[in-house]
């Protein structure tokens, strides 16, 4: 099968990044040239998270340039020259584009197609979906966060992107939309010779198309607008003429199957890297001082004083508990790895257990006994065993909330949904009974994490005390549920010491 190469050139783009590689890895994309416009919100400490666990090259663009548009076409001409002889085919792509390929299962097999053998160039229509309502920033991937489009005619849809084989691609500028190849040699998604209008076409969404995310949350936008070269005004007036819900699709789920491992796998070495950084600190520096980068990534194998850390016993040690709907029924692992209420003769299928570790009584993460994945639906992105915050309710129930974001489980009861987390209110569907068991015996290991001497919360400096102290770093569980009890303040300086990193987890 043909090689395949994606470029991008990216600045500021910490909540999407690692998304977008992750989307792109699952198309089977075997190279991403990832250059970095020097951002300042943590999106390079992203990028390099991932070129350790992945085919990433993460680059820096050339600052002695004077502008953005210069920067990108020599990191566009440095990818192409780099891999003129090691890919078959390059694409150039935005941070808020991601390609999707229908129903095909991989890259190797779309431009290995018959069609595509005597052209140099394919270009792929666009796609432009709005903001689904969102104000803030998702922490899911743009294709799962997205799922609204706009008409076919919108005029932004004629706009596509180009791969392109490198050893065609002339000296000279790049334009992505139409690149400088002949006309007969240029096709679209769908095989055909495109109808050019310029540098538009009609939009052909028949076997490959860019989703195409120029909208996003409100909160994307805001934050953005000191990188936009125009006036507020200017800017709203934009995100009306883009902000396009017209129309459902979920065209992009086959995409997001073969995205989640590769997402996981970007979050958890974040969690790694941040983690890592964080336990060197020692203790942070108070709020009005500078705040530390370290770089690069620190040896856990490095000796360091291992500061004390004040331990609470736990006198009612690990607790195992299954746990039962209001509604009726228990709670049980459907054969994708979902949480499921077993409704509708789903009883044989085996339980989902919740241990609960004696210093954070307050917390229970889900496991099941295979020791497999367990998902919650509408639970945060971050892989691994779902954390639920414990909350006392009415009639001796408890509900149980998602961390971050902050949603009540509800389990309806049967014909009326499954259990998702995605309450915002603790009422008769959000409320659960734990229920003290044997249970297996494979139970996930949960250490004893430090007493926090604010009420609110552990602050930053126990964080990091608590970190260092372990020769090698704790368990995903353990370091979930340390961060799950940072203080509101502590998490906003938690943030600011590792940007971006933790973005999924806090």
């Amino acid at each position: 099968m043909p090689l395949t190469a994606c470029v991008l050139f990216v600045r500021n783009e910490y909540s999407d990044i690692a998304g977008w590689m992750a989307w792109h890895l699952g198309l089977g994309i075997d190279r991403l040239i990832v250059f970095d416009d020097h951002s300042t919100d943590g999106t390079w400490d992203v990028i390099q998270a991932a070129a350790q666990v992945g085919p990433v090259d993460a680059q820096r663009s050339d600052m002695t340039l004077p502008n953005a548009h210069l920067r990108r076409q020599a990191a566009w001409r440095a990818a192409v020259d780099h891999l003129r002889n090691d890919v078959d085919w390059i694409g150039f792509l935005d941070a808020d584009e991601y390609l999707d390929l229908g129903e095909h299962e991989s890259a190797g097999a779309f431009f290995g197609q018959p069609c595509f053998a005597d052209g140099e160039a394919i270009a792929f229509s666009g796609c432009l979906f709005g903001g689904n309502g969102h104000a803030l920033r998702p922490r899911d991937m743009a294709p799962a966060a997205f799922t609204r489009r706009g008409d076919m005619e919108v005029r932004e849809n004629r706009l596509g992107k180009s791969f392109v084989r490198p050893a065609a691609l002339p000296t000279g500028t790049i334009d992505a939309h139409r690149l400088d190849i002949p006309d007969e040699r240029y096709r679209n998604a769908s095989g055909d010779v495109p109808a050019w209008d310029g540098r538009e076409m009609p939009a052909d969404w028949r076997h490959g198309r860019i989703l195409r995310y120029g909208c996003r949350s409100v909160q994307h936008t805001i934050d953005r607008l000191a990188d936009m070269p125009v006036t507020p005004a200017r800017w709203a007036q934009q995100r009306v003429e883009r902000d396009r819900n017209d129309h459902a699709d979920d065209g992009a789920t086959r995409g997001l199957e073969r995205a989640r491992p590769f997402f996981e796998t970007i979050l958890m070495r974040c969690l790694d890297v941040a983690c890592m950084r964080l336990a060197t600190m020692g203790h942070p520096p108070a709020n009005d001082a500078p705040v530390p980068r370290i770089d690069p990534l620190p040896d856990r194998d490095d000796a360091r004083d291992a500061a004390e850390v004040t331990r609470k016993p736990w006198p009612d040690g690990v607790r195992v508990v299954g746990i039962r709907a209001a509604t009726g029924p228990t709670l049980r692992l459907s054969p994708d790895r979902t949480v499921t209420t077993g409704h509708g003769g789903a009883s044989d299928l085996p339980p989902v257990y919740g241990v609960i570790q004696g210093s954070t009584p307050q917390f229970v993460t889900l496991f099941a006994a295979d020791e497999g994945p367990v998902r919650l639906s509408g639970d945060s992105v971050a892989p691994g065993n779902p954390l639920l915050r414990i909350v006392n309710a009415a009639d001796e129930h408890v509900g149980l909330m998602t961390i971050t974001p902050p949603r009540f489980v509800a389990a309806p009861p049967a014909g009326a949904g499954d259990i998702a987390a995605d309450r915002l209110v603790c009422s008769g569907w959000e409320h659960f009974t734990l229920v003290p068991t044997i249970g297996p015996d494979a139970v996930p290991s949960l250490i004893d994490l430090p007493t926090p001497r604010d009420p609110a919360g552990l602050s930053e400096a126990e964080l990091c005390v608590w970190l260092g102290a372990h020769a090698s770093l704790p368990s995903f569980d353990d370091r979930q549920r340390a961060l799950a009890m940072l203080s509101p303040a502590a998490r906003h300086r938690v943030q600011a010491l590792v940007p971006a990193l933790l973005f999924a987890f806090l």
